[in-house]
Protein backbone atom coordinates (compact mmCIF):
# COMPACT_ATOMS: atom_id res chain seq x y z
CA UNK A 1 0.00 0.00 0.00
CA UNK A 2 2.92 2.75 0.79
CA UNK A 3 4.16 1.71 -2.67
CA UNK A 4 1.06 1.59 -4.83
CA UNK A 5 -2.35 2.39 -3.36
CA UNK A 6 -4.54 1.78 -6.22
CA UNK A 7 -6.78 -0.57 -5.37
CA UNK A 8 -9.45 -2.97 -7.65
CA UNK A 9 -12.39 -4.96 -5.48
CA UNK A 10 -15.35 -6.91 -6.30
CA UNK A 11 -18.53 -7.73 -4.99
CA UNK A 12 -20.90 -9.96 -6.81
CA UNK A 13 -24.25 -11.58 -5.64
CA UNK A 14 -28.15 -10.98 -6.47
CA UNK A 15 -28.07 -14.54 -7.89
CA UNK A 16 -31.67 -15.90 -9.91
CA UNK A 17 -32.81 -17.84 -11.77
CA UNK A 18 -35.15 -16.48 -14.50
CA UNK A 19 -38.17 -18.41 -16.26
CA UNK A 20 -36.93 -19.10 -19.48
CA UNK A 21 -33.54 -20.66 -18.35
CA UNK A 22 -31.86 -23.21 -15.97
CA UNK A 23 -28.59 -21.65 -15.39
CA UNK A 24 -28.68 -18.81 -13.09
CA UNK A 25 -27.80 -15.00 -13.49
CA UNK A 26 -25.54 -13.30 -11.15
CA UNK A 27 -24.31 -9.65 -10.84
CA UNK A 28 -21.22 -7.94 -10.15
CA UNK A 29 -19.63 -4.49 -9.03
CA UNK A 30 -15.80 -3.56 -9.48
CA UNK A 31 -14.58 -0.96 -7.80
CA UNK A 32 -11.11 1.15 -8.45
CA UNK A 33 -9.63 3.50 -6.64
CA UNK A 34 -7.43 4.37 -4.07
CA UNK A 35 -6.83 3.17 -0.51
CA UNK A 36 -5.46 4.75 2.76
CA UNK A 37 -5.35 3.70 6.08
CA UNK A 38 -8.02 5.73 8.41
CA UNK A 39 -5.24 7.22 11.28
CA UNK A 40 -8.15 9.51 13.13
CA UNK A 41 -9.02 6.72 16.42
CA UNK A 42 -12.51 9.67 16.52
CA UNK A 43 -13.18 8.79 12.63
CA UNK A 44 -12.67 4.87 13.46
CA UNK A 45 -15.32 5.11 16.19
CA UNK A 46 -17.84 6.64 14.44
CA UNK A 47 -17.72 4.55 11.19
CA UNK A 48 -17.12 1.27 13.53
CA UNK A 49 -21.30 2.57 15.60
CA UNK A 50 -22.75 3.59 12.12
CA UNK A 51 -21.79 -0.34 10.79
CA UNK A 52 -22.45 -1.80 13.98
CA UNK A 53 -25.89 0.20 14.26
CA UNK A 54 -26.88 -2.49 11.09
CA UNK A 55 -26.53 -5.60 13.14
CA UNK A 56 -27.23 -4.93 17.11
CA UNK A 57 -30.46 -4.44 18.68
CA UNK A 58 -29.67 -1.12 20.63
CA UNK A 59 -27.52 1.78 20.88
CA UNK A 60 -26.26 1.01 24.28
CA UNK A 61 -24.58 -2.34 23.56
CA UNK A 62 -22.68 -0.87 20.08
CA UNK A 63 -21.47 1.76 22.45
CA UNK A 64 -20.00 -0.41 25.44
CA UNK A 65 -18.47 -2.68 22.52
CA UNK A 66 -16.80 0.31 20.83
CA UNK A 67 -15.55 1.24 23.94
CA UNK A 68 -14.30 -2.16 24.90
CA UNK A 69 -12.76 -3.12 21.76
CA UNK A 70 -12.73 0.07 19.06
CA UNK A 71 -8.96 0.93 19.84
CA UNK A 72 -7.91 -2.61 18.30
CA UNK A 73 -9.70 -1.77 14.81
CA UNK A 74 -7.45 -0.90 11.97
CA UNK A 75 -10.04 0.47 8.89
CA UNK A 76 -8.42 1.51 5.30
CA UNK A 77 -10.83 3.72 3.17
CA UNK A 78 -10.79 3.11 -0.49
CA UNK A 79 -11.56 6.52 -2.36
CA UNK A 80 -14.02 5.16 -5.85
CA UNK A 81 -12.66 6.64 -9.16
CA UNK A 82 -14.80 4.30 -11.36
CA UNK A 83 -16.90 1.77 -10.98
CA UNK A 84 -17.95 -1.32 -13.45
CA UNK A 85 -21.08 -3.56 -12.92
CA UNK A 86 -22.61 -6.48 -15.34
CA UNK A 87 -25.23 -9.14 -15.19
CA UNK A 88 -23.64 -12.24 -16.64
CA UNK A 89 -25.59 -16.17 -16.82
CA UNK A 90 -23.37 -18.51 -15.18
CA UNK A 91 -23.37 -21.90 -17.53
Amino acid sequence: MRACDKVCFTIFGNERIKEESWAPFLQSVVVFGRCHFVENQEDISKLVKKFAMKYYPDEKIVDEEVALSGKGVQMFEIEIEHLSGKEVQER
